[in-house]
């Protein structure tokens, strides 16, 4: 009995020192890895990782704040490196970072309008709304839900290959949030939500921005989940120096990051390992630079390897370093899903949402087809946004998806400039659903120094698949060169009111056909020169074939597809003319991609009619750009048209261009067909482009035997 509490004595104090790490024990080693916000600076993250994954480093944890947040989630679920740099380098970011709708999936009645307004305001009981943001993020959305696809079913980022943390900000209250469950796709959407950028992310009752405002590099969230040694992956831009202090706006800027910068510096003090790829010469914004990037964070990881690498051997057990990492990989598969909830269709019924989505339950669906369903929908243009998760119960499994709807209501706004025209500004406003479901009326003003409206109004009723009706009004005001030779001799002007009934295929998203009813009044006025024409006032009334075909991957620099259109009109007293005549157009545009930085580009223009004279706004016209290169516009003018024009587009940078082109071509009194080349006119042309998020900037060089040089620039989509 005495020697009892001995005994117990002698066991805590075994038991009190095998806790304690003895000589030649180590605690085990939890790595976290903690990557930095930074724009597109963040893509050098793949390059640290794309090294730390070649020497076998074992990954415990990751965290990440913004664009570092969606490295390190596609990293803890399964994505290699490799992957992920492939993702970055051939991703159009232009397109993922707005809210533009494939133009495949526009219906023809939109696709040639679509480009030419630079934005748009909703209009809410009458006046001006203006957003949170100024992107609402539907393309990267739709991006992050199909990449994330893999973990759909996981909502504990505990539960991943590798558990995971994201970082936002709580704009209300200003403190860091982070995120360790939820939607990985939502909270991913979160913790880049850029204010003013991009709207911010309801979520968790909070109103999420990016987490680079209060939390740029997320190291003690990758300590709170368990991490015990913590490489620091800082991307961020240093504060300037005095000398670099120059102007306000740089005083102005160093203010806005003073405090992201210090809690920066507080965060570094808690990694163990801290990497910085240099930055220098490289913005927030150089999505483009997606290789140098990461071969600079490859550069600085390579630096640190040794450091990292000579703690690890005395640190990690043998077993550790020789086990296989991340066991658990997630594949991209199609999951099996049993039915489908909508929320916030309001305006367009559900039944219209559904057969737009094109989804059958149950079914086993994949990534891929649910990204195609929601932009078929998106492409309405009735929602904001579009997103969707996947939620499970049991052994069931639904798709949930959430419509945030527009206000039928918009303004929109363009602006063109090009060396004949001058300035051009366009307003717009648009009421859809005036009528119903499919049902849009479109009014357009042009200011320039010819004013022009039009007024549509487009409806497709519910049972006729893809058929429309199409309503128009507008007025014309336009200026006509007269020519004779180069020499420009007089010069008139048009002023064109008409009304025009048109049904046929207006919805159809490649190919238009129809047939319409046309009334115009046209009066020619001559403004300078020797009256060529005579000055008259004239009514015109036309029955009208249109056939039109458009697989055009883009509007400005295509790199593969067809245009084609095709427009018979005949003018006749029977239907209330004053003039006649018959009147066919063709023209014709391919674009074949040769290699992958190479299009061939191929043209024919065609023109055809019975009258001996056509009223001057309906006759053909040569020269001008995109015309008829090496003449100038309207410099060749006649009944009949034949030209044609071969070329080739060079992408010498991610969206610069370099293009060539040469045309042979002219306008006869009489159609005819004729291998004589003293018929034609032949010109060439050498163009600089680039696509801007204002549209297309062009510059072209032309020349002709009728013209040594002629230059133009153009700004912005043409209407």
């Amino acid at each position: 009995m005495k020697s009892f509490p001995k005994k117990i004595l002698v066991a805590i104090v075994i038991l009190l020192i095998s806790g304690l790490p003895a000589n030649g024990q180590t605690k085990e080693v939890k790595i976290g890895i903690a990557l930095s916000g930074g724009g597109a600076k963040g893509f050098a993250h793949i390059g640290v990782l794309k090294v730390l994954d070649e020497a076998g480093i074992p990954i415990d944890f990751i965290s990440g704040t913004s664009m570092g947040g969606l490295v390190g989630a596609f990293y803890s679920i399964g994505y290699s490196p490799a992957e992920i740099e492939e993702l970055v380098t051939t991703l159009d970011w232009q397109s993922v970072l707005t809210d533009q709708i494939p133009r495949s999936l526009l219906p023809m009645a939109e696709k040639e309008k679509f480009d030419r307004y630079l934005g748009s305001f909703e209009l809410k009981k009458g006046t001006i709304s203006l957003p949170t943001g100024i992107i609402k993020g539907q393309n990267i959305s739709t991006l992050l839900a199909e990449m994330t696809w893999r973990a759909n079913a996981i909502t504990d980022f505990s539960e991943l290959p590798i558990p995971f943390v994201a970082v936002a900000t709580d704009i209300a209250s200003g403190r860091s949030v982070p995120l360790k469950s939820g939607n990985l796709a939502t909270v991913l959407r979160a913790t880049m939500a850029i204010p003013s950028l991009m709207t911010p992310q309801v979520l968790q009752g909070k109103l999420l921005v990016d987490g680079g405002i209060t939390r740029n590099l997320p190291a003690q969230d990758v300590k709170d989940l368990g991490a015990n040694y913590i490489i620091g992956v800082d991307v961020g831009t240093a504060l300037r120096t005095i000398e670099e202090l120059t102007t306000f706006i740089d005083i102005m800027d160093q203010s806005i990051r003073l405090g992201s910068y210090l809690q920066t510096i507080e965060q570094r003090d808690k990694c163990d390992l801290v990497i910085a790829p240099d930055m220098s010469n490289l913005a927030f914004s150089d999505f483009n630079s997606a290789a140098e990037l990461i071969k600079r964070g490859e550069e600085a990881a390579k630096k640190k390897l040794p450091e990292l690498l000579a703690y690890l051997e005395k640190n990690l057990t043998e077993e550790k370093l020789t086990s296989e990492q991340r066991q658990k990989i997630l594949k991209n598969q199609s999951s099996k899903i049993d039915s489908m909830i909508l929320e916030g269709a309001s305006h367009r019924s559900s039944e219209i949402v559904e057969q737009e989505l094109g989804l059958k339950f149950p079914n086993y669906i994949s990534a891929r087809t649910m990204t195609h369903a929601i932009n078929r929908v998106y492409s309405s243009q009735a929602y904001h946004k579009i997103t969707y998760e996947i939620e499970a119960e049991n052994s069931e499994k639904w798709l949930r998806i959430q419509l945030q709807e527009k206000d039928p209501k918009l303004l929109r706004y363009g602006f063109h400039y090009n060396s004949r025209d001058a300035a051009k500004f366009l307003f717009n406003t648009t009421i859809r659903n005036i009528t119903g479901p499919n049902s849009v009326f479109s009014l357009d003003l042009q200011l320039a120094s010819r004013t022009q409206f039009d007024a549509e109004y487009y409806f497709a009723p519910r049972w006729a698949n893809h058929l429309g009706l199409r309503l128009q009004a507008y007025h014309h005001s336009t200026i006509y060169d007269i020519y004779n030779g180069d020499n420009r001799t007089a010069q008139f002007g048009s002023q064109v009111q008409g009304a025009d009934i048109f049904l046929g295929s207006l919805f159809s998203k490649k190919l238009m056909t129809g047939a319409g009813y046309n009334l115009e009044f046209v009066d020619i006025e001559r403004e300078i020169g020797n009256p060529v024409y005579q000055e008259t006032f004239s009514r015109i009334a036309r029955l009208s074939y249109l056939l039109q075909f458009d697989s055009q991957n883009k509007t400005a620099f295509p790199r593969r597809g067809v245009h084609f259109k095709s427009k018979t009109e005949l003018a006749i007293k029977q239907i209330g003319s004053e003039n006649e005549f018959w009147r066919t157009s063709l023209d014709l545009k391919t674009f074949v991609p040769i290699t992958k930085k190479v299009t061939g580009l191929f043209r024919l223009q065609a023109g055809f009619t019975t009258s001996d004279s056509l009223p001057l706004p309906h006759q053909f016209y040569l020269g001008g750009y995109d015309s008829f290169y090496g003449f100038k516009a309207q410099e060749l003018a006649g009944t009949n048209l034949q030209a044609l024009t071969f070329g080739l587009q060079l992408e010498v940078l991610r969206d610069k261009f370099i293009t060539a082109q040469v045309n042979s071509g002219n306008v006869f009194d009489t159609w005819k067909i004729d291998t004589d080349i003293d018929r034609y006119f032949s010109g060439f042309s050498l163009g600089l482009g680039a696509a801007t998020p204002f549209g297309p900037l062009e510059i072209t060089l032309e020349t002709s035997r009728r013209h040594a040089l002629l230059t133009h620039i153009c700004i912005g989509y043409r209407f």
